[in-house]
């Protein structure tokens, strides 16, 4: 079922929401994206993935009630089972060119998308993401606070002092753990991110089963090597319902089994996001190396940025080979397109 809207320029944004089994929390995750849509041309599309609990019905017709003119409305269902492709199944449907992915327990601010569309009228700007606050179902145990970050929770910062800043830029950070909660992104560049062959690598939740985590940084990783920007903004915070099926040493458990490859292929994308084939790089690439061997670090890490610098994926490993076919090819997009840039102001 589809409702249409009227364009309205850089007041413009798609919302997708995955939902699993979502029916008990839907109706207040549905209500705060209406309501932070006051003012803006947003297009709503809830991406049902295989539920059971007729949450894609309850939808329907909370779609039916709440259409306006500026505010679009679709229900559609994803039978493969998995955040990654029910994020995909929504990206297609969506209308505007920038997208925010709102999980079926967080609870945007009022101000949420208004924000997030002003930073993305840059276009330089591929993502941005906000500041979850946790609301606990029941309290949760101390050793819960230490894990924030995996719960989508916590400012998203490199050091204290960016926590003074109004929009901190993260593009140049060696590690890109951006959650996907609240993440806003740039739809042209997604779209060319889900063309490169083999992406993404981790396949992320399915159903309530974490089989690999990890694969919404994937996405950030993949989109700053297409030459975009990477953003945090604390201003822009949204609530995460925190049931309390979560908090036990059983489901951070479950979550560290899916980090150990989650963080592996990570690590391959940060290395291969600082690689650059020129000599100068090159030769800084083999002192890293040597001089993590030689002090007991991980060889296998700095071996890769060594291949990966002299071109030769042929005697890597399989996992190496995949993340550096995609980031060769991100590369190669990003060169295409800046010629292409470059040959319009010139004409």
């Amino acid at each position: 079922m589809i409702h249409s809207a009227t364009e309205c320029g850089s007041s413009s944004c798609s919302v997708i929401v995955c939902t699993y089994n979502g029916r008990p929390r839907i109706h207040e995750v549905l209500t705060a994206v209406k309501l932070a849509a006051k003012g803006l041309n947003v297009d709503l599309i809830v991406v049902d993935n295989n539920s059971i609990d007729g949450v894609g019905d309850f939808c329907r017709e909370w779609a039916e009630e709440n259409v306006e003119s500026t505010f679009s409305v679709s229900v559609i269902q994803e039978t493969l089972s998995g955040t990654s492709y029910a994020r995909r199944a929504g990206v297609r449907r969506a209308k505007h060119d920038t997208i925010i992915f709102v999980d079926d327990d967080n609870i945007i601010s009022q101000n949420y998308l208004k924000m997030a569309c002003e930073i993305m009228t840059d276009r330089s700007v591929y993502a941005v993401g906000g500041a979850g606050v946790p609301e606990f179902e029941t309290p949760p145990p101390a050793f819960v606070y230490n894990y924030l970050p995996w719960l989508a929770c916590g400012a998203q910062f490199r050091s204290v002092d960016d926590l003074f800043l109004d929009v901190i830029d993260l593009t140049e950070s060696q590690e890109l753990n951006i959650y996907s909660a609240g993440l806003a992104v740039y739809r042209p560049a997604l779209e060319r991110l889900f063309d490169v062959e083999g992406f993404p690598v981790l396949s992320g939740r399915v159903g309530t089963k974490m089989v690999t985590a990890g694969e919404d940084i994937e996405y950030i990783y993949g989109l700053s090597l297409l030459g975009g920007r990477i953003l945090s903004c604390p201003s822009m915070t949204f609530i995460h319902k925190i049931s309390a099926s979560r908090l036990n040493p059983e489901y951070f458990k479950k979550l560290a089994d899916g980090n150990p490859p989650s963080a592996r292929i990570h690590k391959l994308y940060a290395i291969a996001k600082r690689v650059d084939r020129t000599p100068t790089r090159t030769v800084r690439s083999i002192l890293r190396g040597v001089r993590a061997i030689v002090s007991g670090g991980r060889a296998s890490q700095f071996a890769f940025e060594m291949l990966a610098s002299f071109g030769l994926s042929g005697i890597m490993t399989p996992d190496q080979r995949r993340v550096w076919a995609i980031a060769r090819e991100c590369r190669q997009q990003r060169g295409n397109r800046n010629r292409t840039v470059t040959l319009e102001r010139s004409s």
